[in-house]
C-alpha cells in the first residue's frame, strides 16, 4: 500500500490523501483512496500507479472524498481511524455507488 500511496502522492502533490485496505465480501479486501475534499482525475491516478510499476490490480478502485484524513498524535495518518471511517461511509452508500 505504501508504494501505491507514494505514486499517487507524487502525481497529486497538493492533495491530502491516504490509501487504505477495507474488507470486501467478493474479493476479501479492496484498496480505497481517501482524499480530503478534492476530486482527482481517475485516469491520471491509474497512470501514476502504472508508471510506478504496479499492476492495475494495485490501483485503488474507489476514490472516496472524505471530510478529513485523520492524523494521529505522531503526525502520521491515523490508518485505523481512516479505515473505520471509510468502511462506514462505504456501508452508507447506495449499492450502485459503491463501485
Amino acid at each position: 500500500i505504501a508504494g501505491v500511496e507514494a505514486a499517487v502522492e507524487k502525481a497529486f502533490p497538493d492533495a491530502v490523501l491516504a490509501v487504505v485496505s477495507v474488507p470486501d465480501a467478493r474479493s476479501g479486501e479492496r484498496l480505497v483512496l481517501a482524499v480530503q475534499g478534492e476530486d482527482l482525475d481517475r485516469q491520471a491516478l491509474r497512470d501514476a500507479v502504472r508508471e510506478a510499476g504496479y499492476p492495475d490490480l494495485a490501483c485503488p478502485k474507489i476514490v472516496l472524498n472524505v471530510p478529513e484524513v485523520p492524523v494521529a498524535p505522531t503526525g502520521k495518518v491515523d490508518i485505523p481511524k481512516l479505515t473505520a471511517d471509510v468502511t462506514r461511509i462505504l456501508a452508507e452508500l447506495p449499492a450502485g455507488r459503491r463501485a
